[in-house]
C-alpha cells in the first residue's frame, strides 16, 4: 500500500514562461454533455480491442454517502492551490461540502498502455504510449491517421467539466492487466504560502518528498486501487479500459442530457452494434444499444422549436440501417477523376442508365446510395485510392433539408451544405486513407471540416478542391436526382430556390435583385411580364443561385455575375470594397453545375455555360448585410476578323 498518495505541483522556476492552459475554450461553444459524450465515446472506439461491442458506462452521483474533500484522502494537498487568487476557477466548492462526481468508464478497450512512468517524448517508431500522451501531453496525440482523434486535446473535457478542474484515472492495461492510478488538476499558474506553481499538478505516489524535483508518479498499488474504487464507486472489476472521475461536475449535468447527446452523435455506431452507451443514476440504468436505440429515443421529450422529434430520428434511425445493410454491389459508382486533378461536379459523374432509374426509385420514395471514388495525394507521397458513400432519400413531409456527415461512424455536426427541402441525405465515411484525409481537416472539437488548420493545410495537393468537393456531394447528388421529370413535385424546391421577380433593371440582359432578402419588404408589387432572360436568380441560403429559365428555349453562352453589399445610399457596386468580401477567397464559396468559371476576381465571377441544365450557386455572404447581384450576359461577336 502506498504509505502518503497526495497532490503535488510543478514548481515554477525563474524564467519559465506564465502561462493558463486555454484548450477548454476549444469546446466552450456546446453544452458540456455534448463535449462529456463526444470525446470520450470516440476516445473509446478508437481504443476498441476486438469485435465485441465497446460500452461506455456514465455514472451521475448524488450526495448520498459521499465524502468531503477535507475528509478524502484523494484530495490531500489539493485545496491550498484551488484557493489561489491565480488558479482561475471561479464558484469554487467548498472544503468542507460533499463531493459529487460523474465517473465514465469504458469496456472492451484496450486501456492506456506503454510506460507509466516516461516523463518526456521518446520517438520510437511503432511504439505507442497512451498513458504518456493522455496523462503528460496536451496538443499533441499518438493516434494515427486513421483514427478519430489526433489534436490530443480531447481529454481536456475532462478538467474543463469540473468546477475545480481536477479529474482521476484509473486503467487497467490489456497489455499487462496492470492497474494504475493518477489524477491531474489544470489552473492557472499560481502563487500558495508553499511557492509559485506552474499549471498542472498531479495526484499520484510522491517522488522525491519535499525537493525542488518533487513529483507525482502513477500508483501502481492494487490495494490503493480497490480503496480508491470503493470511494467513487468504479464497477470495473479487473477488465481492460479507463475509468474517468470528474469531481464537482460543473453545470446540472443530469442522466436524460448525456442520453439525448448520446443518440444524436452516435446513432450510428450503436445500431451497427460497435458502440453501447449506459447511463446510471438514482432512477436506474437506460442501455442504448442496437435492440434498444428505437423505444428509447421514442420516449426522448424534445424543444418544440427542435427540428429533431421521435418520427424524425426513426426516419433516420431507418437510413443509417439501410447504409449499413447495403453490399458494394447495392450503390451506383459514379464517375469522377482518378489522376492528380481535383474532380469536381458535372453531369457527367453520374453513369446511364442507372443514375436515371436510381433518380427514378429516389422519386418513389426509396433510399438509394452511391460510391463516390477519390485520388487523395499527400505532397511527396503517392496517390492513394478512396471513397465514400453517399445515401439519399425522398421526404416530402420534411420542410428543410436533412443532412448527416459520418467518419467513421462519429457524426461531425456542423459541416454545412445547401440541401433540397423533402430530402434526408447520409454521407458515410469508412475507408481509411478518406478518413484520415477528412479527420486531418476536422477543428478540435471534431464538429466541422476546416481548411486551414494545422493537421491539413499544405499536407495534400489541391487539399482544399477535394474537400469542397466532398462537402459538396450530398447537394451536388441530390441537385441531379431532382432534375425535372414527369410526376415531380413543382414545389419542392420552393422554400430554398424562391425566385426574386421584381426586376430593377430594363436591359433585356441585364437582371438585379437582392437575394438575402433582409429588413421588412415591401407590399409586393403586381407580378410582371414573363422575363425573356436566358436565366433566373433565386435566393438560397447565405447567398444566391443562377440556373437556367425553363420558361424560354435559349441557353446563354457566358454570363457575367456582379455581386455587392446593400448601401443606404448610392450605387452598391461603386461602393464595393475588397475588404468587404472577395469571390476568390474564403468565406465565400463557389459551387457550379454545367458552366466554366473563367476568371473570378473581387466582386466578379465570369463563366462560360456548358450545359444548358446550368447552375451557379455562390454562399457565404454575411448573413447580417443584403447583398445585389448584377447579371449580365456580355455581347458575342462571332464574325471572322478581317
Amino acid at each position: 500500500m502506498v504509505d502518503n498518495p497526495r497532490w503535488s505541483f510543478i514548481p515554477w522556476r525563474e524564467g519559465d514562461i506564465h502561462s493558463n492552459p486555454f484548450s477548454d475554450e476549444f469546446f466552450s461553444a456546446e453544452t458540456i454533455a455534448a463535449s462529456l459524450v463526444r470525446e470520450p465515446v470516440q476516445n473509446s472506439l478508437d481504443a476498441r480491442a476486438g469485435h465485441d461491442p465497446v460500452l461506455v458506462r456514465y455514472t451521475v452521483s448524488t450526495f448520498k454517502q459521499l465524502l468531503t474533500a477535507r475528509e478524502s484522502k484523494w484530495f490531500r494537498g489539493l485545496w491550498p492551490h484551488l484557493v489561489s487568487k491565480d488558479a482561475g476557477l471561479r464558484n469554487l466548492p467548498s472544503e468542507h461540502a460533499p463531493v459529487p462526481f460523474l465517473l465514465i468508464e469504458d469496456f472492451g478497450t484496450l486501456g492506456l498502455g506503454g510506460d507509466p512512468f516516461q516523463l518526456r517524448n521518446i520517438a520510437q517508431p511503432d511504439v505507442r504510449n497512451d498513458f504518456f500522451y493522455f496523462w503528460r501531453n496536451l496538443g499533441r496525440s499518438g493516434k494515427s491517421d486513421m483514427e478519430r482523434g489526433r489534436w490530443g486535446l480531447g481529454k481536456s473535457v475532462f478538467s474543463a467539466a469540473s468546477k475545480i478542474q481536477t479529474i482521476f484515472g484509473l486503467t487497467v492495461r490489456a497489455s499487462d492487466q496492470r492497474c494504475l492510478l493518477y489524477g491531474q488538476s489544470v489552473l492557472g499558474t499560481h502563487d500558495t504560502e508553499a511557492g509559485h506553481f506552474t499549471s498542472y499538478g498531479f495526484f499520484g505516489e510522491i517522488r522525491d518528498d519535499g525537493s525542488p524535483n518533487e513529483l507525482a508518479l502513477p500508483i501502481d498499488d492494487a490495494v490503493a486501487a480497490g480503496e480508491f474504487s470503493r470511494a467513487f464507486s468504479l464497477t470495473r472489476n479487473g477488465e481492460p479500459g479507463l475509468s474517468v472521475v470528474v469531481p464537482h461536475p460543473a453545470g446540472d449535468l443530469l442522466a436524460p442530457q448525456i442520453v439525448h447527446e448520446a443518440i444524436l452523435h452516435f446513432y450510428y455506431p450503436i445500431l451497427s452494434g460497435d458502440l453501447v452507451i449506459e447511463v446510471v443514476d438514482d432512477n436506474g440504468a437506460i442501455r442504448l444499444s442496437r435492440e434498444s436505440l428505437r423505444d428509447i429515443a421514442h420516449g426522448l421529450k424534445f424543444d418544440r422549436r427542435s427540428s429533431v422529434t421521435p418520427e424524425s430520428l426513426s426516419a433516420l434511425f431507418d437510413m443509417a440501417e439501410v447504409t449499413q445493410a447495403t453490399t458494394d454491389g447495392d450503390l451506383i459508382t459514379l464517375a469522377t477523376a482518378h489522376d492528380r486533378s481535383p474532380p469536381t461536379w458535372r453531369g457527367e459523374n453520374f453513369p446511364e442508365p442507372v443514375s436515371s432509374e436510381a433518380r427514378n426509385r429516389f422519386n418513389h420514395g426509396e433510399i438509394v446510395g452511391f460510391r463516390v471514388p477519390l485520388s487523395v495525394h499527400q505532397v511527396s507521397a503517392d496517390s492513394r485510392e478512396t471513397f465514400f458513400d453517399a445515401f439519399f432519400q425522398r421526404a416530402p413531409a420534411l420542410t428543410r433539408g436533412d443532412y448527416h456527415f459520418l467518419r467513421q461512424g462519429i457524426r461531425v455536426t456542423n459541416v454545412k451544405t445547401t440541401l433540397h427541402r423533402g430530402v434526408r441525405a447520409m454521407l458515410v465515411a469508412l475507408d481509411p486513407v478518406i478518413c484520415g484525409f477528412l479527420g486531418d481537416a476536422e477543428d478540435p472539437t471534431h464538429t466541422q471540416w476546416e481548411e486551414r488548420n494545422r493537421h491539413f493545410q499544405d499536407k495534400y495537393e489541391d487539399g482544399v478542391l477535394l474537400l469542397r468537393f466532398v462537402r459538396h456531394s450530398l447537394a451536388s447528388i441530390s441537385e441531379y436526382l431532382l432534375q425535372a421529370q414527369e410526376g415531380m413535385d413543382p414545389n419542392l424546391l420552393a422554400n430554398i430556390f424562391f425566385v426574386d421577380l421584381n426586376e430593377i433593371g430594363t436591359s433585356r440582359t441585364t437582371r438585379e435583385s437582392n437575394p438575402s432578402g433582409g429588413g421588412t419588404p415591401d407590399p409586393p408589387p403586381p407580378l410582371p411580364p414573363p422575363t425573356a432572360d436566358s436565366f433566373v436568380l433565386s435566393r438560397c441560403e447565405g447567398g444566391f443561385r443562377l440556373g437556367r429559365n425553363r420558361a424560354i428555349n435559349a441557353t446563354p453562352r457566358s454570363l457575367n455575375i456582379d455581386v455587392a453589399y446593400e448601401v443606404g445610399r448610392g450605387d452598391a457596386f461603386r461602393k464595393y470594397s475588397p475588404l468587404d468580401f472577395d469571390v476568390a477567397m474564403l468565406p465565400i464559396e463557389v459551387l457550379t453545375s454545367g458552366v466554366s468559371i473563367i476568371s473570378r476576381r473581387g466582386n466578379r465571377l465570369c463563366v462560360e455555360v456548358t450545359n444548358p441544365e446550368f447552375a451557379v450557386l455562390v454562399q457565404g455572404f454575411d448573413p447580417q448585410r443584403d447583398i445585389r447581384v448584377r447579371v449580365t450576359e456580355p455581347a458575342h461577336n462571332d464574325d471572322p476578323q478581317i
